[in-house]
């Protein structure tokens, strides 16, 4: 990953956003699947 030297963002700075949606994505699909899962 090359990132552009002009942008303010840099590095893992950048990619926190990305993280941090990834990581509710991930709570969202776990608490569907206790929901949906035959109890």
């Amino acid at each position: 990953i090359i990132f552009d030297s002009d942008d303010d963002l840099t590095g893992s700075a950048a990619l926190l956003p990305c993280i941090e949606q990834a990581l509710n994505a991930v709570r969202t699909v776990h608490c569907l699947r206790l929901l949906l899962s035959p109890q």
